[in-house]
This record gives structure tokens, sequence and C-alpha cells, in this order.
């Protein structure tokens, strides 16, 4: 669990509450990946390509490892987390691409995806190559 400074608290509130009312999500395929990744900025499909990378390796991948091995700061990676989830917006009932796992901070928080949705990403990007 993360605490969350009060200014933010209704934020998170909202956000969980729009997480929620999602309810059941179709698991992400090469087809729909494909769409998604195509749309996206080179960032963020580096950032992906790297989550499906170390998921199914398997290898712990941090925000800050994240950060370290892509040239980017932390900060850039959390952003780059919350434009990959949101940059499929006509895709409702997908779930989210990217997720933190708990850890004991922020930036150690472990960046994953499930093994099915890597294995698309993998396929999808190598269909583009």
């Amino acid at each position: 669990m993360v605490p969350v400074p009060e200014e933010h608290v209704e934020a998170v509130k909202r956000y969980v509450a729009w997480a929620d009312a999602r309810g059941e999500t179709t698991p992400w395929d090469e087809s729909s990946l494909s769409d998604v990744l195509a749309g996206l900025p080179p960032p963020c499909r580096d950032l992906v390509s790297l989550v499906a990378r170390a998921t199914l390796e398997p290898d712990l991948l941090s925000v800050t490892e994240a950060g370290r091995r892509l040239g980017r700061t932390p900060r850039e990676i959390l952003g780059t987390i919350v434009e990959v989830n949101h940059g499929a917006p006509p895709l409702t009932g997908f779930g989210f691409l990217l997720r933190l796992r708990p850890g004991d901070a922020l930036l150690d928080q472990l960046i994953a995806m499930d093994e099915g949705t890597a294995e698309s990403v993998r396929a999808a990007l190598r269909a583009s190559a």
C-alpha cells in the first residue's frame, strides 16, 4: 500500500472508482495489441516491450530499473505507464496493459503484465517489425 498525500485523496478515490467500474475485462490479444502499439509513441512502446521481456524471462523490473535501462527518470517511467494504460480509450473492456506491484516505496514497485499479454505483445511487435 502506498500512502496518498492529502491533496490527492479525492483524485485517487475517483480513479479507483473508475477502475472498479470497468468490471470484467477481456484478455489482450495480438490483434488488439497491434492496434494499440501502433498508436503509441516510441517511448511507450519501448516500455511495453521491456516489461513484456521482463515478464517472460522472468526478470523483476522496478520503476527505477526500467528508468535505468531506458535512460529515463523514474518519474518519466511512471508518466509513461499512465500514458500506456490510457492510450487506448476505444478498447474499453480491456484491462490495464501495465500494472504496478507494491514495493517498499513507489520507485521500488515492480512493473508487470500478465504472461499471456506479454506473449501477445512479443508477437505483435514481431509482426510490426
